[in-house]
């Protein structure tokens, strides 16, 4: 019993981790992948630039509290893959 309790920790923490992680990068405290990258070419670059970060962010903040973990884990793996192509494939 012990076990299963340690793990379910473990794993709600590291998920904490990465999605606070994911934040910086949502909102520009650390060096990562543009999340503006796949917004500029249809909203130009001011609302492009909003609308990635605040997807990023919600994106992240949804994965952190635990909401549909599958749904939201892929979603941001997705996002995170396409901005990073789209930031140095494209440009």
């Amino acid at each position: 019993m012990q076990d299963s309790w340690l793990n379910f920790t473990a794993l709600t923490i590291i998920r904490i981790v990465v999605g606070t992680y994911v934040v910086a990068i949502a909102l520009g405290l650390v060096a990562g992948v543009d999340p503006a990258a796949l917004f500029v070419p249809a909203l130009g670059p001011a609302t492009g630039d909003l609308a990635g970060t605040v997807t990023l962010c919600a994106l992240a903040l949804a994965f952190m509290a635990g909401f549909g973990l599958r749904l939201f884990s892929a979603s941001l793996a997705l996002f995170v893959i396409g901005s990073s192509a789209a930031q140095n494939l494209l440009s």
